[in-house]
């Protein structure tokens, strides 16, 4: 008891001090209050966050695995329709080719049978070749002998202008004394051209008159 009392006088000695010690301490909790508090947002504003970042990432984690299994549903779903369509695409173009075999064929024994004999319209079409080969032979033996015509007429044509060329130049061919023009100086042999002249025989004066002008005229 005289220790408990010992106790109370020394506090109540102190009683200033500890006053001033809890004063002070609230004081010093008013202002770490809102410190401590912004403290504990941060920390709960990181934690929540935290939880609901693991949360999406979980939730699109298994948002991808439906969708992988949803788009690998459709799209074997898409797959066996289109092949199921391929597959009676293919049927039905291999039937049609088997139906239309089976129609030519057919349609090509009637036509031998009983539209036409095949071999009648053989020969009837070897008997066209013959007689168009016999009408081109003869076609051609004709062009042949119309070329033929012609180089005869031209050479005639040819041979009449020399000759009229040379009556009128039968002035030019060389004497005793003087070598004309077709007999250039020391050539023995005259040239063909005043050969064919000196072998010509010229008409009368008055027609070789008329032939010369003719002549120069045309030249």
């Amino acid at each position: 008891r005289s220790n408990n009392m010992a106790q109370f006088v020394r506090l109540w000695s102190e009683r200033s001090c500890v006053i001033r010690g809890v004063v002070e301490a609230a004081l010093e909790a008013d202002r770490n209050r809102k410190k401590e508090y912004n403290a504990a947002v941060a920390i709960q504003s990181w934690f929540r966050g935290c939880v609901v970042r693991r949360n999406i990432r979980t939730l699109h984690k298994w948002a991808v695995v439906i969708q992988k299994n949803y788009r690998a549903y459709t799209g074997r779903k898409i797959y066996r329709k289109r092949l199921e369509e391929c597959w009676e695409e293919m049927q039905q173009r291999h039937y049609n080719n088997m139906a239309t075999k089976i129609q030519s064929c057919w349609k090509g024994y009637y036509v031998r049978k009983h539209v036409f004999n095949y071999h009648a319209r053989k020969n009837y079409l070897d008997g066209v070749l013959t007689n168009n080969q016999i009408v081109l032979e003869k076609i051609e033996s004709r062009w042949k002998k119309v070329d033929e015509l012609k180089e005869k007429n031209e050479e005639k044509l040819q041979e009449l202008r020399t000759l009229q060329e040379a009556r009128r130049l039968h002035h030019m061919l060389s004497t005793q004394m003087i070598d004309g023009v077709f007999k250039p100086c020391g050539r023995k042999d005259p040239l063909p051209f005043e050969t064919l002249m000196r072998e010509l025989r010229y008409a009368p004066l008055r027609y070789q008159c008329g032939g010369s002008r003719e002549g120069d005229h045309e030249g």
